[in-house]
């Protein structure tokens, strides 16, 4: 009768974690609304998206009420526990407060950094093997790493405001990217592995004034464009 009693089996699925009571103190910590991390072990593992505010408390007017919002600490090791989380935005965060192992984020397709304070792209952020859309808005991104060709399922790049003057030559192993668009960087010349690129439907490129294009990246980029028509047979 001990054994009917128990519930163990009942409650196999639903057990409490460790990994789990990692990111519900580090939610509590930060208060974190209870839609945003769900409280209970059903529906934590179930995430799909998370937005994530670093920096500075705010305050802003949702409607007529008041919301704080209140800036995070490093984000917990543990959130690679989320299985299925697909989508994660990233705001005012810099590179301290990434977990070590935030390479090891293997469902996440689309990551987003708004405003980051980080110079550098963090290396850990191009070992995402199965990252298709990144999309960075920042002034303060100065450089992207040499391992930036290593996000290879990578498909959509978005890069804006950044003071990036140069692309890595590694770009040419993202045999998957589609679309590339760069709005007001400081690029000064983009890497010729660019045109090796088969699956590249578009770059799109403006607000660059110190851009200086070699011959064959203008011709290839005139391809792109469909400016030229196809050669005759």
């Amino acid at each position: 009768s001990i054994m009917k009693t128990d519930n163990t089996t009942d409650n196999h699925n639903t057990q409490v974690e460790d990994w789990m009571q990692e990111i519900w103190d580090w939610a509590d910590t930060n208060n974190v609304p209870n839609s945003m991390i769900p409280r209970d072990p059903e529906s934590l593992p179930h995430i799909k998206t998370l937005d994530i505010f670093f920096g500075q408390s705010i305050t802003y007017k949702e409607g007529v009420k008041k919301v704080e919002r209140s800036a995070f600490s490093t984000l917990p090791k543990a959130i690679v526990n989320l299985k299925k989380l697909k989508y994660l935005r990233l705001v005012g965060v810099d590179t301290k407060h990434l977990p070590t192992n935030f390479d090891q984020l293997d469902s996440l397709q689309t990551l987003v950094f708004l405003h980051p304070s980080f110079a550098e792209l963090p290396e850990s952020v191009c070992d995402l093997k199965n990252l298709k859309s990144l999309n960075i808005f920042s002034r303060q991104l100065q450089k992207l790493p040499d391992n930036f060709g290593n996000l290879s399922a990578l498909e959509s790049f978005d890069m804006r405001g950044t003071k990036v003057q140069h692309l890595p030559e590694s770009i040419g192993n993202l045999h998957q990217l589609q679309s590339i668009e760069l709005y007001s960087n400081d690029l000064s010349s983009l890497p010729e592995s660019l045109i090796g690129l088969r699956n590249l439907e578009q770059v799109k490129i403006a607000g660059s004034p110190h851009l200086q294009l070699s011959e064959n990246m203008r011709q290839f980029l005139k391809d792109l464009g469909g400016e030229l028509t196809p050669p005759k047979p």
